[in-house]
């Protein structure tokens, strides 16, 4: 081949050369592109991992804020209508997410707001986001979508308006009011208050200001207390949610008017009929008998509006307090969960002058602190009344044996307070009894008397006492009036099956066949009767005495009479033995201590002595180790009560 030939081939395989390399670079740069966008997408996708869990974070931080915000609502303000508490709830989400979310791209935030199934509560918050791309937008990927969200769940009672103690559901000191201009200015720091700090009224209001201005000033030195009868009787009342389980309510009373017949027992209970027989007019002014009176209600809430009036679920009351701070405390078993209506209400004489509240506290299971103070007014071992039957002098003849109503003797110590204690004795079935005189001047009083107009001999003298809840000694001297030639002491029984027995055993062993074994027989009983009070009907002597209404009128036929409840008897001694027994009274009222003849009426039965009374302690004291308990007007202390709407127990107090 020649020369010229080979460079000609030469030339052309450069060329084809040339060609090759040039869809080499076209193919490799074809190829390139999806290369580039893979790398690119993991860093994109990296970037976008990273931005999700801080949006998870943000929303995780927001959803917590929400459902704090919505809980701290609804246990400050349970009247808030549950879409005012999730506008509350979003906003605070909101909020907490914008100032936690990273700024790389555009979000848009999303909240669900808050979520309650009985006592949980929960929150959520979803968003969604459009990060921009560094990388994969030569593919045409521009943005990568991002969806994420955060739900939190946790008790309702946590977080409460108590944050130091979350069992805590609601505390009320009235502090507020140094903050919270009143609706109505009274002067002297004192306002008129309409649904003062999340709590709802009604009426005027409530009239809060300084303690100062009402008397005795709170134990805890609070510096202002609300007074329900502003200007007229009104109530204060706050919606609490309640899971099944147990409460305790405890607040503080005091009373603005003095009722000085009732000094010195505070009346409180857990019922009207608990109160309402305090009925005289206080001796402070023009006042009725109730004004003080405030009634506590706890009531299911079917709405966000409460009743005009609370007439139904009482569960506490009170009344007389002397002037001094009593703290009161009512246990609760909610069965029906639920939100209720805790309310305190006037319910005395609507003339701007009633009880006084402070320190308010709802918790679960009980309140936190020292255990309530016991109201008992006496210090121990008070005398508190003596008789001796010892008469002035210049009363009564120089006569062995004389008739007279037994209205004189006997008084009240001056330790005692007791400036309602009547000026004498009661006696049934007639109105005079005899005055037997041993010596000198001592008398005794015999209980079997002469038979006048007809009616038995035997005799009961009755005086009414006002007791509170405690614990009391009775001291008395018991004699035969006939010797029956025996030799022991058969004394207390309390029921007939064992008196009988001390008879039977009586009747064997004495000597004297014509006196019956139970001659000398006595009971002595203790009575709550807050219906019913016993003045002759005239001042005639030997006039028939019977029971009335505690208003005067004749009580109904077949109303239940006194005595009832016997603490003591004796049917014979030898000697005449001191007999002490103790009793005990769980609720605050008018009590009788009746001495009653029930032996053969034959003129000639027991003889009685030297009474005396003696305030023990308080039921927080130790209790003497033989007593009997004194049933009370209505529900005895420690029964449980039903609601009428059946969601809920409470102990009485």
């Amino acid at each position: 081949m020649s020369a010229t030939r080979l460079t000609g081939l030469f030339n052309k395989l450069q060329k084809l050369q040339a060609d090759e390399r040039g869809n080499v670079a076209l193919m490799m740069g074809i190829l390139l592109i999806p290369l580039v966008g893979a790398v690119g997408y993991g860093i994109d996708y990296t970037r976008a991992v990273s931005y999700k869990m801080k949006l998870d974070s943000a929303a995780n931080a927001a959803a917590l804020a929400g459902m704090d915000t919505a809980r701290a609502l609804l246990l400050s303000n349970p009247n808030m209508s549950p879409d005012s508490i999730k506008a509350a709830a979003d906003a605070r989400a909101q909020q907490v997410f914008i100032g936690l979310a990273p700024k790389q791209a555009p979000y848009i935030f999303k909240s669900l707001g808050f979520s309650r199934v009985g006592e949980t509560i929960g929150g959520s918050v979803t968003y969604t986001a459009s990060m921009p791309t560094t990388f994969t937008n030569v593919v045409g990927l521009q943005n990568i979508a991002i969806d994420g969200g955060a739900e939190s769940q946790g008790p309702l009672a946590q977080g409460t308006t108590n944050p130091a103690n979350p069992d805590i559901l609601i505390e009320e000191n009235f502090d507020k009011a140094a903050t919270i201009q009143p609706d109505r200015n009274l002067g002297g720091g004192v306002g008129l208050y309409k649904n003062f700090n999340n709590w709802l009224t009604n009426k005027d209001g409530v009239e809060i200001g300084p303690p100062g201005s009402y008397g005795a000033t709170p134990p805890n030195a609070a510096p202002y207390v609300a007074e329900l009868d502003g200007f007229s009787n009104s109530y204060l009342t706050k919606k609490v949610y309640l899971a099944i389980g147990d409460y305790e309510l405890r607040y503080w009373y005091t009373d603005r008017v003095r009722y000085n017949m009732y000094l010195p027992t505070p009346v409180c209970g857990s019922a009207s009929k608990d109160v309402e027989w305090v009925n005289a007019s206080s001796s402070y002014g023009a006042f009725g008998a109730q004004t003080n009176r405030i009634g506590v209600y706890l009531d299911l809430a079917s709405t966000n509006t409460p009743p005009a009036v609370f007439s139904e679920n009482l569960i506490d009351a009170c009344l007389v307090s002397h002037n001094k701070w009593i703290e009161r405390s009512v246990k609760v078993s909610v069965t029906t969960p639920g939100n209720y209506w805790l309310a305190f209400q006037a319910e005395g004489a609507s003339d701007g002058w009633g009880g006084v509240l402070n320190n308010i506290r709802f918790c679960k299971n009980t309140c936190p602190g020292a255990a309530v103070a016991d109201t008992f007014p006496w210090p121990q071992n008070t005398a508190l009344f003596t008789d001796n039957f010892t008469l002035q002098s210049g009363i009564w003849p120089a006569d062995y044996i004389q008739n007279h109503r037994l209205n004189v003797s006997g008084e009240a110590t001056a330790s005692s307070l007791w400036q309602n204690v009547p000026a004498g004795w009661t006696t049934t079935p007639i109105n005079q009894i005899e005055f037997s005189k041993e010596s000198g001047s001592d008398y005794i009083l015999p209980m079997d008397s002469y038979p006048r107009s007809g009616v038995s001999s035997n005799r009961s003298i009755h005086r009414k006492f006002l007791f509170a809840p405690g614990y009391y000694k009775l001291d008395y001297e018991y004699a035969p009036n006939n010797n029956l030639g025996t030799t022991g002491t058969w004394c207390g029984a309390l029921t007939i099956t064992p008196i009988n027995l001390q008879i039977s055993q009586v009747n064997a062993a004495k000597s004297d066949s014509a006196k019956a074994a139970n001659t000398n027989q006595l009971s002595v009983y203790v009575d709550a009767d807050v219906s019913f009070s016993h003045p002759e009907t005239t001042t005639a002597l030997y006039n028939e005495a019977v029971w009335k209404a505690w208003d005067g009128a004749n009580p109904a036929s077949g109303a239940a009479r006194l005595p009832r409840t016997r603490i003591d008897s004796c049917v014979h001694s030898t000697l005449k033995p001191k007999r002490t027994v103790y009793f005990k009274i769980t609720k605050a009222g008018n009590y009788w201590l009746t001495f009653a003849a029930e032996g053969a009426a034959d003129g000639f039965g027991a003889l009685i002595d030297s009474i005396a009374l003696t305030a023990v302690g308080g039921l927080s004291t130790t209790a003497p180790t033989s007593h009997v308990s004194i049933p009370p007007h209505g529900l005895a202390s420690g029964s449980t009560i039903s609601s009428t709407q059946s969601g809920y127990t409470f102990t009485t107090n």
